[in-house]
């Protein structure tokens, strides 16, 4: 995208999913976007990650959505 450097960094909470294949990748390319981002690694799954380690995702996103008080 052409326009995409005139975009501002998001302010809001951002959670990246990755397997083997994107977990570096987000680790780099979300905190040029994102100010506030967490970055999860499932690294025992490929592209069908939601497939493979449905558990795994889901256990993330609730984390990420509802963390404990602390």
């Amino acid at each position: 995208m052409a326009d995409a450097s005139t975009y501002g960094r998001l302010a809001v909470p951002v959670l990246g999913i990755g397997s083997h294949l994107s977990y570096s990748y987000l680790q780099m390319s979300l905190p040029y976007v994102a100010e506030n981002v967490q970055v999860v690694g499932i690294l025992d799954s490929g592209h069908y990650m939601f497939e493979e380690k449905s558990v795994r995702v889901l256990a993330a996103v609730l984390a990420f959505l509802a963390p404990p008080a602390g």
